[in-house]
């Protein structure tokens, strides 16, 4: 071994002469040789010996040619093919879920966008309402008529006022999230409407005005659908007066969305109204007497353009559409249209009869709808006027409690197409209330309801009807029929209920 280590150095001495020899023989060549000879170590050094021949088999380099010097040989690794292309598989699997999420992102984002839409525009014809509004009407001498209908007319816009309420509300907006859970936007915003009402009585300085309760009222349903918490924030109303340039400042005396009736109060007196104690006047027409095909004149702030009339007969004395209180109504065909609610329809002696409020324009859905003129109707005098007296008074609309609970059984009646029109009901009582009304003056359960007043009770509509016309301490004759035979009793109201 030592022998071998010896003759490695000797030939080692001896490689180094020869090159000395060479440097002597060929100067010129010695930076050539030595930069090749580098190349030559650094190969040798970075593991191009041929010890390094395992290496092919641990990645695929041969004999250190993997150091970078030369370059590298691979031969093919089918584990990491597979890994590739499972990775490439999921990359597409990822992107074609994103894809579909944007898509289904981006159809609730259009849904949602289309339902913002629309109450933004329901909103802005709030807002916009009255803007082509021309309140002002001259004052016309009743004296220069000439014809029943430019009589009725004249008087007519003297006792009409044109209303315009301004709302400041918010509301919240829920849409479902693209994960599961809902969304939440809250607005808060401004609009107005534009309305009718007839000047009803004076007292000490003040005039009480009659007019329809959606008039000074706004609800969510006003502002479309999917609307939550909403809560309006505050309100001003102010009426216009034939001959009066200036607006005048109103105070919401109450209302009732059942049966659809408010009273305003203003500041002002010596007006035209529907009761003139002075002139000893009372222009309320008993609805109760109305008659088929009798002519009528309507008057309102229609498309809120300003005071306008239009004419047509009564096409039904009364007519009860069935709901939660089966309001009672007189059906006209007066045109009537946005802006004539609460506003007055008169008979051809100038006495009111009824309050206008709404319009029929279609039945049915979908395929099946069909397409109504001249439907139109009006909450009696009788009701409007007894329901106005009954928030004067309490401030609220309240009316007498029977103490009873009652059943109803159709007798006769007309189905068209969802409108529900009853012509005439039973009326049984089913229980009493313990010291009510009914309870003192001997009602007892079973009995069928006949009259009251000497009214005879057409249907539950009427029968609910007729408590606005009572007061607390009033007594009253009912009459029902028990086993048979009349029973007549005498019954005094001792408390009230609420209408909302």
């Amino acid at each position: 071994m030592d022998d071998f280590l010896n003759n490695d150095e000797n030939n080692k001495n001896d490689e180094n002469k020869s090159l000395e020899q060479v440097d002597k023989d060929f100067p010129d060549s010695n930076k050539n040789y030595n930069r090749n000879l580098n190349n030559f170590n650094n190969y040798y050094n970075n593991g191009g010996n041929y010890n390094n021949f395992n290496g092919y088999n641990n990645g695929g380099n041969y004999g250190g040619y993997g150091g970078g010097n030369y370059g590298s040989y691979h031969i093919p690794d089918y584990n990491a093919y597979r890994k590739n292309k499972s990775l490439k598989n999921a990359i597409i699997i990822l992107f074609v879920a994103i894809f579909a999420l944007t898509i289904i992102f981006t159809f609730f984002i259009a849904a949602y966008s289309n339902k913002v839409a629309d109450m933004q525009s329901k909103i802005a014809e709030l807002q916009n309402s009255d803007s082509t509004i021309n309140y002002f009407v001259p004052e016309i001498d009743y004296s220069e008529s000439v014809s029943p209908y430019e009589a009725i007319s004249t008087k007519g816009i003297q006792q009409t006022v044109m209303i315009q309420t301004k709302f400041d509300y918010s509301y919240t907006v829920y849409s479902p999230g693209i994960f599961g859970g809902s969304t939440s936007n809250t607005y808060t915003s401004s609009g107005s409407s534009s309305g009718s009402g007839v000047l009803y009585y004076e007292d000490n300085g003040s005039t009480y005005i009659i007019t329809n309760n959606h008039v000074v009222n706004l609800t969510s349903e006003d502002i479309g659908s999917n609307i939550n918490n909403f809560k309006v924030l505050s309100r001003a109303i102010v009426v216009y007066i034939t001959g009066k340039t200036n607006p005048v400042e109103a105070e919401y005396v109450g209302g009732t969305s059942e049966y659809d009736i408010a009273v305003l109060k203003i500041q002002m007196s010596n007006l035209n109204c529907l009761v003139n104690e002075e002139l000893g006047t009372y222009d309320i027409r008993d609805s109760k007497t109305l008659k088929y095909g009798e002519e009528i004149v309507a008057v309102g702030n229609a498309l809120g353009l300003g005071l306008s009339t239009t004419t047509g007969v009564i096409s039904r004395p009364e007519i009860y559409i069935e709901s939660n209180s089966n309001v009672r109504y007189v059906q006209i065909d007066a045109v009537i249209n946005n802006g004539n609610s609460g506003g007055p329809s008169y008979d051809m002696y100038g006495k009111l009869v009824g309050i206008n409020c709404a319009s029929l324009e279609a039945l049915g859905s979908g395929s099946n709808v069909v397409t109504v003129d001249g439907t139109n109707f009006a909450i009696p005098a009788n009701t409007a006027v007894a329901i106005a007296d009954n928030i004067i008074k309490n401030n609220g609309v309240e009316k007498v409690s029977v103490g009873v609970n009652i059943e109803v059984t159709d007798l006769d009646w007309d189905i068209q197409d969802g409108v529900y029109a009853v012509h005439s009901q039973q009326i049984t009582i089913s229980s009493v209330e313990s010291g009510s009304a009914a309870a003192n003056a001997g009602v007892k359960s079973g009995d069928i309801v006949f009259s009251m007043n000497q009214e005879e009770i057409i249907n539950k509509g009427h029968w609910l009807d007729l408590l606005f016309e009572f007061s607390i301490g009033d007594t009253v004759e009912l009459v029902v029929i028990r086993e048979g035979e009349q029973v007549t009793l005498n019954i005094t109201f001792n408390s009230l209920i609420a209408v909302e």
